[in-house]
């Protein structure tokens, strides 16, 4: 039998996720573990038509709901899968489950489709933290391995249908992000990527109907071109990718935006907006909103979404760095739950130190999420705690070799957003 979700589909975010066949009310995938699906099938010659296909089966079985369906894979999937190994291009992708009802820090579901290359090794930890709202995780990390680069994107949704935008973020752009890579002006490309990824946005919202005015998401990514030897860092809001090279023991970290920054601040001003700085005893660190005509405040200066703010200098145009790429690196990357209180040193402090202890990656990126949660229960007593995703990436490097290059106690290269003094009071642009 088919299984059925249990979650019931009248979630706002039902619409955001693709056609699956394993389940018959809101097409939600259930979730097949971090399995690798796919192997024997792109060893399959040859690739005939759906149609063709769909009439060798048995007409008591439905052709969206074959063996592929038990695997978890929709036939589109199927041949775009066969139609690439035809060609020499291995396929892999990684996806954390966005949007599910969970109890505090409850571990999102992670699904694997495709072969990893034998020269990398990735570990995804999402979890959901505590909340007014209620128990749903606004996270997702979505990575793409092809034709030999990866794109990794860590989106932090906020607002009632934030998940909805950053499930949508993950399903979507990595694939842009690949598209890039093939381009003469990469950088240009990759701010055109975030660009086509908020018209995407907005027009999924005209065509189902819902609003994205107080609702967005902040977006971290990554491409990695190990070919080339390039990588690009994007940033757009305050989650953040650090690029570590394993065999200097150097790291680049992407840009956060927040309202306090002297520049962002300027533009935001410029469009006559408003901003609300302020620094709460119980945090030690500054905090900064954005506000435009309506009573919505956002803890940032840019992201996807958020259209009540657009006119009001909240844009959507990433930061892009261009690093070089060793044979030896490693990616780390996270959404604001991770960073708020553990600065970038900090971070890979905490890395280097659980590096050196034997631990294998999942229980490395487990370990930071646990120390960050940590650090959320001694700020704010146990109240709240936002939803705290990690990623690390290793290619052609291994833990026991970044806990070796890495410094005991890394400079303070990058700002941490506790760093920038800002005036704290009101402040309205014309």
């Amino acid at each position: 039998p088919i299984p059925t979700h249990p979650q019931a589909c009248a979630s706002p975010c039902s619409f955001m996720h693709r056609p699956s066949p394993l389940c018959q009310k809101c097409e939600r995938t259930t979730g097949l573990g971090q399995a690798s699906l796919g192997l024997a099938l792109t060893s399959l010659p040859g690739a005939p038509s759906t149609s063709s296909f769909a009439r060798k089966l048995p007409q008591r079985v439905p052709a969206d709901r074959s063996f592929l369906a038990l695997l978890g894979l929709s036939l589109p999937f199927f041949w775009r899968t066969v139609r690439r190994a035809s060609h020499g291009e291995a396929c892999f992708e990684v996806r954390s489950l966005c949007g599910q009802p969970s109890k505090p820090f409850q571990t999102s579901e992670v699904i694997c489709t495709g072969t990893a290359p034998l020269t990398a090794a990735i570990d995804v930890v999402s979890t959901t933290g505590i909340k007014k709202r209620g128990g749903v995780n606004q996270d997702c990390v979505g990575v793409r391995y092809e034709g030999g680069c990866w794109a990794a994107v860590v989106a932090d949704g906020h607002g009632i249908l934030g998940h909805c935008c950053a499930e949508r973020i993950c399903a979507r752009l990595p694939e842009l992000l690949l598209e890039a890579a093939h381009q003469v002006d990469v950088e240009l490309m990759l701010k055109e990527a975030f660009a086509q990824m908020e018209d995407d946005l907005e027009q999924l919202a005209e065509q189902q109907s819902f609003s994205i005015d107080k609702s967005g998401a902040a977006v971290a990514a990554t491409l990695l071109m190990p070919q080339e030897g390039v990588a690009y860092l994007a940033s757009c809001g305050d989650s953040q990718a650090i690029l570590l090279n394993v065999e200097s023991g150097t790291f680049t970290a992407s840009r956060q935006h927040k309202a306090h920054d002297t520049s962002e601040q300027q533009r935001i001003l410029a469009a006559g907006g408003s901003i609300k700085v302020e620094r709460p005893q119980c945090r030690n660190t500054v905090l900064s909103r954005v506000y435009g005509p309506q009573k919505f405040g956002l803890a940032m200066s840019r992201s996807l979404g958020d259209l009540c703010l657009k006119q009001n200098g909240v844009i959507a145009e990433p930061s892009v760095k261009r690093v070089a790429l060793s044979d030896k690196a490693c990616l780390l990357m996270g959404s604001d739950g991770l960073f708020e209180f553990m600065s970038v040193p900090e971070v890979l402090a905490t890395l280097r130190r659980l590096a050196r202890q034997g631990l294998e990656g999942h229980d490395c990126v487990e370990a930071l999420a646990r120390e960050a949660r940590r650090r959320w229960d001694d700020k704010e007593a146990g109240l709240y705690c936002d939803d705290i995703s990690c990623l690390l990436l290793c290619c052609g490097a291994s833990l026991p070799e970044l806990g070796q290059k890495l410094p005991a106690e890394q400079p303070s290269l990058v700002l941490h957003p506790s760093m920038f003094p800002g005036p704290v009071g009101s402040y309205s642009g014309e």
